[in-house]
């Protein structure tokens, strides 16, 4: 079906692609938002008089500048959209600027091990006389005691005001956590004990979302209440209603190792379950008149409903939009656009939220959906079956590879594994799947029905439990997944190269894309091998953001010491997370983990030394390091300070910085994580009155000095 269907066909899609570029363009570069506003004037006004002031039909030889102006003004319109949306106001315009803050539950709570995790809006900021309305969201972190169990969504609350941004760690290649949150629309984050904050009044439910909130919560209680518990009660709230806080992490990791952790997150495939089945039971409707007009607007009633019950998440709401598109272009007979209608949906997410574009699950569904789109068909018309069963497992089969083949590369890029079982997975796990929501929507409908109920909720226990067994045992089977695969970006879209002119050729069976592939191919092994050879002569020490802690790394080569100052680290010979995803991007395969003593004394568990040491002195490939501590009188043969590149200070060290300037004169002065918050803020004063560069790991993130640059990874 995609084969025939050029651009031109595709007008969603010429506008979509420039918007697209704005976006990213935005995103990547900081330019005003008057001289934008300016440029899309300018070429809005240009196009108008490109289209009216020329003759009716513009002439074949100048369609190719209104085509440029037309995109260039979609794109420069999407970057002030992305702009605006930067620049909103919010209630981190007010932070620590005293007051209060009247807040509300915008979500029901999350309990984590020392607290409570509550997603909360601001309304607005009371400070003396003044009340100002505020907005944006935020992350509340709530001492657990009875009062915040008691939590729900519409509550509204008085709060200090004293939000701070949303840290990040800032070590190399760690997720940015800011980031992340930042797409989410959350800007700051605040951590309040008992007694410093109270329920103003308990909530009502005031709009649709919290309305929402509170049904799924009377919903989990249904399930609960059935007979529903332990891990099959988690795994139902996650794939019946989208809730996974109940998910623990053995569980997380053999549905993922499986391939079938989208079937824990509702989007795509679960609005696209409702879709379907609503689609084949409302045939009968063919009988009445108006059957087309009258069956989409039951199918769009329905699909929101359920995204209602599933509390209006942006993966629901994302998948639910794009399958109203569906719906309704096949209302117009548009069906056979199916790229058109998703580009349609598309443009029109990314209209209301610029941001959306960057969130994993829109990227995730919109190329899982066109790969069905595109390769189903054809890859499905390779075999033909008589026998029914084998005909809808070849079915499956083939949206299954249809859909994992474009998007495997995202996988891979995003969270450096792929599960190499995905076909077997999700021949026995999506069909559980619909079962398990059919189910699960038959029991809410009847719950008030004691007896039904109860059969109903057991038919759903059996099913989860035998999804349950179906993801642990092929996660546990031998080479399950491949993990610690590592892409970069100009990696992934010579991926996807390969991947369009290679299964290109095998349908059009056109040389020239086979010999595409093969360039497409080569780009591969080059990057590869620069970036084997980049990491064979790396020469880097690290200073991670790592909590409360001391936590360092001196690699060279493949080589990697990481130095910890927790000796529970040690003892166990675990590598901390921190550290963990820079060993890998890096490409450094022998690690060994040693005590800052250890470093001290130049021991690293039997590996050759990257550096040289004198007292506490290292010369690392000419960088002269100095990590100090309290009461230091330096070495004995020591008779003027010695003029150094870093000094460290770190918890070990609590003294003025003057009362060492008889050892070492420091270039830059690098304050570890570990280091108090009252002593962060004397350290960096006395930096500033001794002259001294400084850098705080804790408020600008992870230190690293090269001696060669290292790539990003692949």
């Amino acid at each position: 079906m995609g084969y025939s269907m050029g651009l031109q066909r595709m007008p969603a899609l010429r506008l979509l692609l420039p918007f697209i570029a704005g976006i990213i363009l935005r995103d990547s570069i900081q330019i005003p938002f008057p001289l934008l506003t300016a440029g899309c004037c300018f070429f809005l006004l240009l196009l108008f008089f490109i289209r009216f002031y020329e003759p009716a039909n513009i002439s074949y030889n100048k369609r190719w500048l209104y085509g440029l102006v037309l995109n260039s003004f979609i794109m420069i319109f999407s970057m002030c959209l992305l702009s605006k949306k930067m620049q909103a106001p919010s209630f981190m315009d007010h932070a620590g600027k005293g007051g209060f803050i009247i807040a509300r539950v915008a979500e029901p709570l999350l309990e984590r091990e020392r607290r409570y995790r509550v997603l909360i809006e601001p309304l607005a900021v009371v400070g003396g006389e003044s009340i100002k309305k505020t907005t944006g969201r935020a992350l509340g972190w709530f001492g657990k005691d009875s009062l915040a169990g008691m939590l729900r969504a519409g509550d509204r609350l008085v709060i200090p005001n004293r939000f701070s941004e949303i840290g990040n760690n800032g070590n190399p290649f760690e997720f940015n956590y800011h980031n992340y949150m930042r797409i989410q629309g959350v800007s700051g984050e605040i951590f309040l004990d008992s007694g410093q904050w109270f329920r103003l009044e308990q909530g009502t439910a005031g709009n649709l979302k919290l309305t929402a909130a509170r049904l799924r919560e009377r919903l989990l209680d249904i399930l609960e209440s059935n007979g529903i518990t332990g891990r099959e009660f988690a795994i139902a709230g996650a794939l019946i209603l989208g809730c996974r806080s109940e998910i623990d992490q053995e569980t997380r990791h053999s549905y993922a190792a499986s391939g079938a952790m989208h079937v824990l997150a509702v989007s795509g495939l679960h609005v696209g379950i409702i879709y379907l089945l609503i689609h084949w039971i409302l045939g009968f409707v063919k009988k009445f008149r108006y059957h087309r007009i009258v069956r989409v607007i039951i199918i769009l009633i329905i699909i929101w409903f359920y995204a209602l019950l599933t509390g209006l998440s942006p993966s629901v709401t994302r998948a639910s939009t794009m399958f109203s598109f569906i719906a309704v272009a096949g209302l117009f007979r548009r069906s056979a656009y199916i790229f058109n209608t998703l580009a349609y949906s598309a443009f029109f997410q990314l209209l209301i939220n610029p941001f959306t574009l960057f969130m994993v699950g829109f990227q995730l569904s919109y190329f899982a959906v066109a790969g069905i789109a595109y390769y189903q068909p054809v890859i499905s018309s390779l075999f033909r079956f008589r026998n029914v069963l084998a005909e809808k497992v070849w079915a499956l089969s083939t949206v299954s590879f249809s859909a994992q083949l474009i998007i495997f590369p995202l996988g891979i890029y995003y969270f450096n594994q792929f599960p190499n079982y995905f076909l077997l997975t999700n021949i026995l796990a999506v069909p559980m799947a619909m079962i398990i929501l059919y189910l699960g929507l038959v029991l809410f409908i009847i719950s008030f029905i004691p007896f039904i109920a109860s059969v109903v909720a057991s038919l759903l226990y059996i099913a989860l439990y035998l999804l349950n067994f179906i993801t642990g045992t092929i996660s546990n089977l031998p080479f399950s997944h491949s993990s610690d695969m590592i892409i970069n970006f100009p990696v992934l879209i010579i991926l996807y190269g390969i991947i369009f002119s290679l299964t290109h050729f095998f349908i059009l069976k056109k040389s020239w894309l086979l010999q595409l592939s093969i360039i497409f191919a080569i780009a591969a092994l080059v990057f590869r091998s620069w970036y084997l050879i980049s990491t064979s002569e790396q020469k880097s020490f690290l200073v991670y953001n790592y909590g409360r802690h001391s936590l360092y790394s001196f690699i060279s080569g493949k080589q990697n010491i990481i130095v910890s100052g927790r000796d529970r680290d040690i003892e166990e010979a675990v590598i901390p997370y921190a550290a963990s995803r820079t060993a890998l991007f890096m490409n450094t395969v022998e690690v060994s983990v040693i005590s800052v003593r250890e470093m001290v004394d130049g021991r690293t568990n039997g590996m050759p030394c990257p550096y040289y040491v004198k007292g506490r002195f290292i010369n690392f490939y000419g960088y002269i390091i100095y990590f100090a501590e309290t009461n230091d009188a330096g070495p004995p043969y020591l008779m003027n300070p010695v003029h150094i590149d870093i000094l460290v200070i770190s918890s070990r060290f609590s003294s003025p910085l003057h009362e060492i300037s008889n050892i070492v004169i420091p270039g830059k002065v690098i304050i570890d994580s570990s280091v108090p918050f009252y002593l962060r803020a004397e350290y960096i004063q006395q930096c500033i009155e001794l002259g001294l560069e400084y850098h705080d790991v804790r408020g600008a993130g992870a230190f690293k000095i090269s001696v060669h640059q290292v790539p990003d990874g692949l």
